[in-house]
């Protein structure tokens, strides 16, 4: 299961533009990074770095510097979609 989030406002990564980020399923693995992960917005952040890619280019990598570039009505969209993804982790006690 993935869900898809077209941004409003793309983010130029380089000489690319990422229109929209692909998110993919929560794993156990993921959930035992954001255990080590301090902090509600910091693990947000590093959710979206795991869990998405670019649809257009699946090869590129979403990166610390690439999540940072996201607009502040984009990620309160993007946090609304993965919100089910979220609701997994908080079930079994890996986020809070």
């Amino acid at each position: 299961m993935s869900k898809t989030v077209t941004l409003e406002y793309p983010i130029t990564v380089g000489e690319d533009t990422v229109k929209s980020l692909e998110f993919r399923m929560m794993t156990a693995g993921d959930l035992r990074v954001l255990d080590n992960v301090k902090g509600d917005a910091a693990q947000m952040l590093k959710l979206i770095e795991l869990l998405a890619s670019n649809p257009d280019d699946p090869k590129m990598s979403i990166t610390p510097k690439t999540v940072d570039k996201i607009a502040a009505p984009d990620l309160r969209t993007i946090s609304k979609e993965v919100a089910d993804f979220l609701s997994v982790g908080r079930e079994i006690g890996a986020i809070e």
